[in-house]
């Protein structure tokens, strides 16, 4: 749990939101003038398209939109947990963040890519009570029409790495000799992380990259260079998801 809880926290720490109240904080005890100015620049810069835009692109190198046509057949798809809104008390009906994930992860099984489809149950262990994503998506899949026998859900998990000894779990637990075909499904900035890590786990990984979010701008200029450059929490949101994929990325030597 210190661990989970310590992978969670650093980021934090790190990301450009974390490090401008830090150097404020600093100004507070030493009263330096130029510890304001850093902190104003980090928080501006990290909220432009410029930066934010370049960030993203580093972290979803590089991967591109596939069809799913293109894709060779293998023994399952997986499909990684990350697509729903972090729970809320107060909604009646689960909503989603990143549906790509699992509606690709669908397309896939319809098209015959693979016999089965797993869905990861991710978890958040400072919330116990919260349902896996997996059973939402077994739920969501059989409204679907999908056959109850093509799906299978995991054992619980808090990160990338253990969704992968999971699936190991179900489909190979150390009785497979040759390399376990799957067909990967995660968001694009997340796919050379979850490969690596799959990989590790004797997964022949054929990776199916969702959930592009970097964009170029095709307005004109004097359009573009405004947007380019004026700040906004959407643009500073992508910067932060992009350095903390940078950090899972070290701490799982998954480069």
């Amino acid at each position: 749990m210190l661990v989970f809880i310590f992978s969670k926290i650093l980021p934090l720490i790190i990301q450009p939101l974390g490090l401008s109240l830090f150097l404020l904080f600093l100004f507070l005890r030493f009263r330096k003038s130029w510890l304001v100015y850093l902190s104003i620049i980090i928080l501006w810069s990290f909220s432009t398209h410029l930066i934010s835009n370049f960030l993203i692109n580093i972290v979803e190198i590089p991967w591109e939109q596939k069809k799913v046509d293109s894709i060779p057949t293998a023994k399952a798809i997986v499909v990684l947990s990350g697509g729903l809104q972090p729970n809320n008390s107060k909604l009646i009906k689960q909503e989603w963040q990143d549906p790509d994930r699992f509606f690709f992860g669908i397309d896939l099984l319809k098209a015959g890519k693979a016999p089965y489809i797993i869905f990861t149950a991710g978890i958040n262990p400072l919330q116990p009570e919260i349902v896996p994503e997996s059973n939402i998506y077994l739920e969501k899949a059989l409204s679907y029409g999908i056959n109850k026998n093509k799906i299978l859900i995991t054992g619980f998990a808090r990160n990338t790495k253990e969704e992968s000894l999971r699936v190991n779990e179900l489909l190979i637990n150390g009785n497979q000799k040759e390399k376990y075909k799957i067909i990967l499904v995660t968001s694009a900035f997340h796919m050379q992380r979850a490969k690596k890590i799959f990989e590790r786990q004797s997964f022949e990984v054929i990776p199916f990259p969702v959930d592009f979010k970097s964009f170029t701008y095709r307005d004109d200029k004097l359009i573009t260079f405004l947007f380019e450059f004026s700040p906004s929490v959407e643009n500073l949101s992508k910067s932060s998801l992009a350095i903390r994929e940078m950090i899972g990325r070290v701490i799982y030597r998954s480069f």
